[in-house]
């Protein structure tokens, strides 16, 4: 079963002008593979939803098939095929993920030009994402931290979390401390600082966090300023491929 790469140089019309662009119907008429298993199906229906610009079911189905190929060889054209997608929509991190793990898993039975190419998207993708840097307190103890919607570990103070660019929403909630909330924009390798400042509460005054209504609008939020984007390839870290290898970052 022969997977064909698509790249900026072979999808050239697809890179350069958003006229070529199917409407939202018609995309939708194309089809989704959610459901799909058999490779051969995921891989017909991922090159025609790449081929016709529709890169978020594309990259769904180049996930499935990663998943399932039978081969080593359709495997990592389904990952590089997948990166192809995420860069298209804009989601930077999970794009340079998976062809770092394209390089580490499938570079030495590639050619010359795929495996140049390969290095050259990881590097670009890797230049564009951000980082927020949030100066947390150290009292008190236990913070809740948010960043649009999803729950992230404090492991380190500062914490740095690395973040496609765009709008982006941080709640920090803490038992006895007015809320902290911050809406900014991170920029393409760009550093973002935000120093978090939590204010006791008056006594029996309660803090906003502490309402479930808040959550909930903090979920609706977060799934509109995802436009749908689900969590991406776990990075296996690899310390050659990193091209800031001395920053401790939390990958999301």
């Amino acid at each position: 079963m022969a997977l064909r790469l698509f790249t900026c140089l072979s999808l050239l019309a697809l890179c350069l002008t958003p006229l070529v662009v199917p409407g939202r119907a018609h995309a939708q008429s194309l089809g989704t593979c959610e459901t799909v298993e058999a490779p051969a199906e995921l891989s017909r229906l991922g090159g025609e939803l790449a081929q016709n610009g529709a890169w978020d079911s594309a990259a769904i189905c180049f996930e499935r098939l990663v998943e399932r190929a039978p081969d080593a060889a359709t495997r990592g054209d389904a990952l590089f095929n997948q990166g192809i997608a995420l860069q298209s929509l804009g989601r930077h991190r999970e794009a340079r993920d998976a062809f770092s793990r394209w390089m580490r898993d499938h570079a030495t039975s590639s050619d010359d030009a795929t495996r140049a190419e390969a290095a050259r998207l990881f590097a670009t993708e890797a230049a564009r994402v951000g980082t927020l840097e949030l100066r947390l307190p150290v009292d008190p103890a236990e913070q809740n931290v948010r960043i649009d919607g999803r729950a992230i570990a404090v492991t380190a103070r500062p914490l740095l979390v690395e973040l496609d660019p765009g709008t982006h929403t941080v709640v920090v909630a803490a038992s006895g401390y007015a809320t902290f909330t911050w809406d900014g924009r991170t920029t393409e390798g760009g550093r973002e600082s935000v120093e978090v400042t939590l204010v006791p509460l008056a006594s029996g005054e309660q803090s906003i966090a502490d309402s479930p209504g808040f959550w909930i609008g903090m979920v609706l939020l977060a799934g509109a300023i995802g436009g749908g984007i689900g969590l991406g390839f776990f990075l296996q870290d690899d310390a050659q491929l990193d091209p800031r290898p001395n920053l401790e970052v939390l990958r999301l």
